[in-house]
């Protein structure tokens, strides 16, 4: 475009967010390139991803509610078959996992991994649907929704171009996020196998990263038990709690970051008697690694520290959700979503995280991204939000890649 036409252009977009009038007329023709048509309709479906993923936010999926999560999986269900794609019987139980695919199927293709269920607790206040100038607000909206939207409307875009069902594309969404995957693991595996590559529908970092290594992660319950104690009495290594605070601070100093492990304590509870001190405390332990072996290390330390006292120490280890490592093929499927990003002036860097991802499931030698989703932040608090932009620059990413790939 000249320059008279570039402003004219730049003043019907501003019009259109402000005013919701009609769409600008299309400028590019059919005859166009696919990567300049797969362009043209990301960034003019724009107000419906927001209504879109507005639609999502609403409809309440957390881990602790099961028939919610059925719902919202019935609703991707609906949306992914208006698509054309298919249900995997092999890779679906319905109850923890569902999976689809296009006409060519999953196998030497591109596997988009991601969650269904929001982890937040029960009590955890809802959040509304809500907009800012750069950022979308909604419960769940970064960890499980925006993802999930941007890459519905990637289908859609290669769809509305007749593009779709010539790429071997799986899709699988599994339920059990804030259970560590307890249930979803298995199949989350024999489906990685059967794909070329895998991205995980999670968001991406503060500073537009996408994540070759993820820390796996243990989650252990500590449960310490002592004897009743009368306030005032003059003994306190006999009050439980104080002990366990003393201990807490020992552990943290003994082990935080030695040799890529990381200890931390979370929701502690305690149990006691009217006009008593608490006798008995349970929290969760979480134990960040990159080796296993260091991490087996350092829970025998725990032990140590924990142990050989008066007080009943039990820790039991809930989940072990592995980890992503660095390897040589994340990194190439990273530089090839970079080129991507480099040709459409999309930010992208590539790094590491400590959160957890299902990436960690993914066999040796299969290529595995995470972080593929719109930039978040304040995720898993009431003020989880979604970076406008991003969610628009990453779904025409995640759109360009899979023509690419294709075409290679």
């Amino acid at each position: 475009m000249d320059f008279d036409t570039l402003i004219n252009r730049i003043v019907e977009v501003a019009s259109i967010r402000y005013f919701g009038s009609p769409a600008p007329s299309i400028t590019l023709e059919k005859k166009d390139e696919p990567e300049k048509l797969i362009f043209q309709f990301v960034t003019s479906n724009r107000d419906q991803m927001e209504r879109s993923l507005e639609e999502w936010t609403i409809v309440p999926s957390r881990t602790a509610d099961p028939v919610g999560s059925k719902l919202a999986m019935e609703k991707l269900d609906a949306e992914l078959c208006s698509l054309n794609l298919k249900v995997v019987p092999d890779l679906t139980d319905r109850r923890s996992v569902w999976t689809w695919e296009t006409n060519k199927g999953i196998k030497g293709g591109t596997l988009l991994i991601g969650h269904i269920d929001v982890p937040l607790e029960p009590n955890h206040p809802a959040q509304i649907f809500r907009k800012e100038a750069e950022w979308l607000h909604g419960e769940g909206i970064g960890i499980s929704r925006a993802p999930l939207v941007m890459a519905l409307y990637a289908m859609k875009a290669l769809r509305h171009h007749r593009m779709l069902h010539k790429q071997p594309i799986g899709i699988q969404y599994y339920m059990d996020e804030g259970r560590d995957c307890r249930y979803s693991a298995e199949l989350i595996q024999k489906a990685a196998k059967t794909a070329s590559r895998v991205l995980v529908l999670r968001p991406g970092g503060y500073m537009d990263q996408i994540y070759i290594q993820q820390k796996g992660q243990r989650k252990y319950f500590l449960t310490i038990k002592g004897k009743l104690r009368v306030p005032g009495e003059p003994y306190p290594n006999s009050d439980t709690l104080i002990w366990t605070v003393h201990r807490l601070h020992e552990l943290t100093d003994a082990l935080c970051r030695r040799e890529g492990v990381t200890v931390d304590f979370v929701g502690m509870e305690t149990e006691g008697f009217p006009m008593r001190s608490p006798h008995k405390i349970h929290m969760t332990m979480l134990v960040g690694y990159l080796d296993s072996q260091k991490a087996d290390e350092s829970i025998e330390r725990v032990r140590k520290i924990l142990n050989g006292s008066r007080f009943k120490i039990r820790l039991e280890l809930i989940s072990d959700r592995p980890p992503m490592k660095k390897r040589p093929v994340n990194r190439d499927l990273a530089l090839s979503l970079e080129k991507v990003a480099v040709d459409w002036d999309i930010p992208l860097q590539i790094d590491t995280s400590v959160w957890p991802c299902a990436g960690g499931l993914v066999p040796k030698g299969i290529p595995v991204v995470g972080g593929i989703g719109p930039i978040a932040r304040d995720m898993y608090t009431p003020h989880e939000a979604v970076n406008r932009t991003s969610l628009i620059q990453r779904a025409l990413l995640l759109a360009q890649f899979l023509i690419r790939e294709n075409h290679s």
